[in-house]
């Protein structure tokens, strides 16, 4: 994958209204068939402590349907499993979800029927609940973390931790793993994610975009797992990086309130070609 530092600015230095994404979105609104992809946690919902709190914000909603009715293809990818994505990110009739970091994919998500499940065999079945009990031993004496299960890994959560705390428990949960020389180690925001299956939003994209054949996507993403669908945009497409870091990204927004004014932008640029 290749980082490119020369987009790794102060976080908004190139939010909406600066010339360059200004111009991007234009280009982009100008295609006939286009599809806006989307990460949930960090880019249409602000972070908090709990997960199971998170909801995107009314303002975003509103813009992606706004999307959807001018006949933009919409399409959301995160490392949420797919029912849990599905179920809050109140989505416009007729969108995809790539849940699990690409190992889920539903390409209709009114009724989730083509939904590619995860099915585990006994072998990995059996490696999960191993693996699952081990983290659950290892961090039973850290406060402030817990783990999260996913149809084929688990989630260490530390997002309630202090610094050390932190950092404790995920040298600890790296110990417990060790046993498992197959498993994939992702570390997120304040998260580490350990996977049996070997996907990513990457491929996860990529299958998206050749379901769909649109022109030009705009996808993006905030954490370093986003990477991996930043790297596989072409000229043609739009990848903004939400808050800090080096990022593969062209652009940037700050936070998932400029995530907001860009899709409302985005929104208006569409409209007005169509009318």
């Amino acid at each position: 994958m290749t980082i490119n530092p020369g987009h790794s600015r102060n976080p908004g230095s190139d939010g909406p209204g600066s010339a360059e994404l200004d111009a991007a979105l234009r280009q982009f609104a100008q295609r006939p068939q286009i599809l806006v992809a989307l990460d949930f946690d960090g880019v249409l919902a602000p972070f908090v402590r709990d997960p199971d709190a998170a909801a995107p914000m009314p303002s975003s909603v509103a813009a992606v349907h706004r999307l959807s009715r001018a006949g933009v293809h919409i399409a959301y990818i995160s490392g949420r499993p797919l029912a849990d994505l599905r179920s809050r990110a109140e989505a416009p009739a007729g969108a995809v979800f790539v849940g699990s970091h690409g190992a889920e994919v539903a390409m209709n998500g009114d009724d989730g029927a083509d939904a590619d499940a995860v099915e585990l065999s006994t072998d990995e079945a059996d490696r999960l609940a191993a693996l699952n009990s081990r983290l659950a031993s290892a961090l039973s004496r850290t406060p402030n973390t817990w783990l999260e299960s996913k149809p084929a890994g688990v989630v260490v959560h530390t997002r309630g931790a202090d610094e050390d705390e932190a950092a404790r428990a995920l040298e600890q949960a790296r110990e417990a793993a060790a046993d498992f020389p197959t498993v994939k180690v992702t570390k997120g925001h304040h998260v580490l994610e350990f996977a049996l299956r070997h996907s990513n939003k990457g491929e996860g994209l990529s299958r998206v975009r050749s379901s769909l054949r649109p022109e030009a996507v705009l996808f993006a993403g905030d954490d370093t797992t986003d990477e991996d669908a930043f790297a596989i945009l072409r000229p043609e497409d739009v990848g903004i990086k939400v808050g800090p870091g080096e990022t593969a990204a062209r652009y940037r927004v700050r936070d998932p309130q400029q995530v907001s004014d860009v899709l409302e932008q985005l929104a208006e640029l569409v409209e007005s070609r169509d009318g």
